[in-house]
């Protein structure tokens, strides 16, 4: 699975509907109505095996299904539970629900594009022995129930049954991928969601509002059409990347990157590009010295070319933050080891690598020459340094330059 794709289940859904004239999105916490919409339950969890990853209206509109990761199912206000793939052996996640016309049944697809009928709902076939470019990600039905499209993460559609192709994002270079589709009402178009809240309409799918460009704290993870009008988007907190046991370490620095640029590139969707300034931030390790510096190396533990996105500083134990900002995510991860991320408010962030200790949380507001945390030896290093980075819109930048 791609590296991006592997953030895009998470354990919180936020939910907003986008009519005509837009709306806020809310706190995580389960489902928040908006333009009329019925809140009837929430199916909210913390476990990991269990979490909730989207919801799919009843034909009325006074009800939905929420579905989480692993098949389960669960209904609320009118939706009527059919059953689930929650006792099954899955080879690959549940990333994708429909329901049928009559609210009698409903189909589930794995990220494989494999299909699960309940209810009502007929197979009309699937992706399942495809080998695919991209996973799928989401699915919608027909209005007769006699199809169904599915979509991968590049915006790629796939027909099955009386469902017809009305166009795709497969050719466009998206800023982020697509997690979700719902068809319209009367089932002659769709809309697709990407993970930073854009939507893209087809057939006679209009645009009603998005979430692009806006500062959040959460991706788009889900979309969901109200038969009278107006769609839901559902977000979410960015999960730690997902990485396989047994992934190269280098791949492993990569993904974590990655996973960091998009935490970083959600808040940052409004706030304009700083551009360099000298003194801008001060040394975090006063009296230190660059032990590696930004840019290609080959790394020191694994002898292998690697793109280093920050320095290394040697010498020096206290951590201090080099600016004024709030604290967006303290995490040990496999190769950063024990990492503080900082968000300045200006477009710009720091990142501090391998540390012993930290003496923050997330939340925490810290002034410039405060102790976050002490140099260490964790994850993959050779020795005791501070792995530091200055991100802009979570793009890895020469720290050199800012300080």
């Amino acid at each position: 699975m791609p590296r991006r794709a592997l953030c895009l289940v998470a354990f919180v859904l936020t939910l907003l509907v986008g009519l005509p004239g837009g709306a806020e999105a809310a706190s995580s916490g389960g489902v928040v109505p908006f333009g009329g919409a019925p809140a009837a339950g929430s199916a909210v969890s913390g476990s990991d095996a269990t979490r909730v990853i989207g919801i799919v209206a009843s034909s009325t509109g006074e009800g939905y299904w929420q579905f989480s990761v692993n098949g389960a199912v669960h209904a609320f206000g009118d939706a009527r539970f059919a059953g689930s793939a929650a006792d099954r052996r899955l080879n690959r996640p549940i990333v994708g629900m429909a329901a049928t016309p009559s609210g009698g049944g409903y189909w589930l697809v794995a990220s494989d594009g494999g299909i699960f009928t309940f209810g009502d709902a007929r197979f009309a076939g699937s992706t399942g022995a495809t080998r695919l470019n991209r996973p799928i990600v989401g699915m919608a039905a027909t209005a007769t129930g006699g199809g169904y499209w599915l979509v991968a993460s590049d915006g790629g559609i796939f027909t099955f049954g009386d469902a017809e192709f009305r166009g795709s994002a497969g050719g466009r270079a998206l800023p982020e991928p697509v997690v979700g589709m719902a068809a319209t009402p009367t089932g002659l178009g769709y809309r697709l969601a990407t993970f930073d809240g854009q939507v893209l309409a087809y057939g006679d799918a209009t645009d009603a509002g998005s979430m692009a460009g806006q500062c959040k704290a959460e991706g788009v993870v889900a979309l969901a059409s109200r038969p009278t009008g107006g769609y839901w988007l559902a977000t979410a907190g960015v999960l730690p990347a997902a990485i396989p046991a047994g992934t190269d370490p280098i791949d492993t620095v990569a993904t974590e990157s990655a996973n960091m640029t998009t935490l970083l590139r959600l808040r940052d969707g409004c706030r304009p590009t700083p551009s360099p300034a000298a003194g801008r931030f001060t040394s975090p390790l006063p009296g230190s010295r660059i032990s590696s510096d930004y840019g290609s190396r080959i790394h020191p533990v694994y002898d292998k070319p690697q793109f280093h996105s920050g320095i290394d500083l040697a010498g020096g134990s206290k951590i201090l933050a080099p600016a004024d900002g709030v604290v967006v995510q303290v995490l040990d991860r496999q190769g950063f080891g024990l990492t503080t991320i900082v968000d300045h408010g200006d477009g710009t962030a720091t990142v501090y690598g391998h540390q012993a200790a930290v003496a923050v949380t997330v939340g925490d507001t810290v002034r410039r020459g405060q102790v976050i945390g002490t140099v260490g030896q964790t994850g993959y290093a050779t020795g005791k340094h501070l792995h530091f980075e200055v991100r802009v819109h979570g793009v890895p930048t020469d720290p050199k330059r800012w300080l």
